[in-house]
């Protein structure tokens, strides 16, 4: 066996003590030495970790951890060019669009969910069921009109720039019991 092949097993030793992937393992030491800017390739992750990392292929879940484990620990974010076959360490620029997009994806899941819940009779729910079911829609309800766009348009004209206190929400919560 090799030099460089034992050296290979030793980092990635390093890293899988805390993951469940030798595959993952090798893209975070791939991905955690990148800058800023910094462009990987499918073609390049494909020789580090031995698996095609684009998406509907085996390794695109092992590089979403890895990406997620990078974002965590080290405080990069990586990711997807869309058609470029490659991924990119974001600058601030591009986190802040990507917060963005991200925003609109829970609006779009949340007003879907209330519609959802909008189907149930509260007569075939259970007792124990139905109490929990009315908060989880006054949460998906909530969470629709806190990602608004209108309301998102509101707190940026009120220059709201902190998450809401827990206590006064829950607070309000009890005010439209």
């Amino acid at each position: 066996m090799d030099q460089n092949a034992d050296q290979n097993r030793v980092k990635a030793g390093e890293v899988l003590s805390r993951m469940p992937s030798v595959v993952t393992g090798k893209l975070i030491e791939l991905l955690k030495g990148g800058k800023v800017g910094d462009v990987l390739m499918d073609e390049r992750m494909m020789e580090v970790c031995g698996q095609v990392t684009m998406p509907n292929h085996p390794g695109y879940a092992n590089l979403q951890s890895a990406i997620r484990y990078c974002l965590r620990e080290y405080g990069m974010v990586w990711g997807r060019v869309w058609k470029g076959n490659c991924i990119k360490c974001l600058n601030s620029r591009e986190v802040a669009e990507a917060v963005s997009g991200d925003v609109r994806r829970i609006h779009r899941r949340a007003r879907q969910a209330v519609r959802k819940g909008a189907t149930v009779r509260l007569g075939d729910i259970a007792d124990g069921e139905r109490g929990r079911f009315l908060v989880e829609m006054a949460v998906a309800g909530t969470i629709a009109m806190e990602t608004n766009a209108d309301t998102r348009k509101k707190l940026v004209g009120g220059h709201v720039t902190k998450p809401l206190d827990l206590s006064k929400l829950l607070e309000a919560y009890k005010e439209n019991m």
